[in-house]
């Protein structure tokens, strides 16, 4: 949220002070006993109150990410009954920098030991951060080769600007366009670790993890996914990969700050497609671009409302 309170019948509320349900958790802790089951490094680096999703193959992962977009898409269109396809691999990857060439296969998991995917939230679709790590077996190889990606990336966006930052003793670079088409920070903290995200503070959150500062600790530290993997063992022929939410996670999903965050992009959402419909309809009526908001209310493309709004965007940019 852009701010730290909102109005709740007229009078200002303070976020902190709302709080969503809070179900008990079951008994981890006595449920686990004295097991102490192998847990898998990487989740050892993701915040407690983020999603998880592992795969000890980098190939069974993008296997996975193409039946989901061969099967995935045509069920969310009937159920959302939008004709528009989501492509949120497509967009995902164009954001992160990150290229799947077919031919290259064989040797992903030559270099990659392990690969996994954590999040704040599940509202993808929507634009949410999605950070993703790799356990690396060949560091130099593997290195060459993501680095490549980004400098292929500032190559075909002009407008993409580089910088570089440190957080907690970890350098990392970050690479953005205005538009957020590409939209990526990029690190190392160890030779055989890296991280790569869409959202800086996500990105942080999670490099707070992998120092031992995350307020939420790790999930490989709660007793309750300890327990889980006493369930499901690594290694255990037929896992390929593990999709996870803790309790935690959980309850951040269904509490107000994630909500009310999900209204807020829900509503920019609508606002965009709606300005870039205004747009196309000036255009064809008019055979031009609109210069501003204001011609839109005027041709009677918006609604009056618009024009009270503080909009700091041409409806052209819209315009694809």
């Amino acid at each position: 949220m852009r701010g730290e309170s909102l109005s709740q019948n007229g009078k200002r509320v303070e976020l902190s002070s709302l709080h969503g349900p809070e179900v008990k958790s079951h008994p981890w802790d006595s449920m686990l006993g004295n097991s102490k089951p192998e847990m898998s490094a990487l989740s050892h680096q993701v915040p407690a109150d983020y999603y998880f999703v592992e795969f000890h193959s980098l190939n069974k992962l993008l296997e996975t990410m193409e039946v989901k977009d061969l099967w995935g898409n045509h069920l969310f269109s009937q159920a959302a009954n939008d004709a528009k396809s989501p492509e949120i691999s497509a967009r995902l990857k164009q954001q992160l920098a990150i290229e799947t060439n077919p031919l290259l296969r064989p040797f992903y998991d030559m270099i990659v030991e392990g690969v996994a995917a954590t999040g704040s939230d599940l509202y993808v679709n929507e634009g949410s951060d999605v950070t993703l790590l790799f356990q690396i077996k060949q560091p130099e190889v593997f290195k060459a080769r993501l680095d490549g990606f980004l400098d292929s990336a500032e190559k075909a966006h002009p407008d993409a600007k580089r910088e570089a930052g440190t957080f907690l003793d970890v350098p990392y670079v970050s690479l953005t366009t205005p538009g957020r088409d590409l939209n990526v920070f990029s690190a190392y903290p160890t030779p055989n670790l890296h991280v790569r995200s869409n959202s800086l503070t996500a990105f942080k959150h999670v490099i707070e993890a992998i120092k031992g500062k995350a307020t939420s600790g790790t999930l490989a530290e709660t007793k309750e996914f300890q327990f889980i993997r006493t369930l499901m063992p690594i290694g255990a022929k037929e896992e390929d990969g593990l999709i996870y939410l803790s309790d935690p996670f959980i309850r951040r999903m269904v509490g107000p700050e994630v909500k009310l965050t999900e209204l807020e992009r829900l509503n920019c959402y609508n606002h965009m497609r709606m300005l870039s419909h205004a747009a196309l309809m000036y255009r064809t009526e008019k055979g031009q671009a609109p210069e501003s908001i204001a011609k839109l209310v005027e041709a009677r493309c918006l609604p009056d409302e618009f024009i009270k709004e503080a909009w700091s965007v041409r409806p052209a940019d819209f315009i694809r």
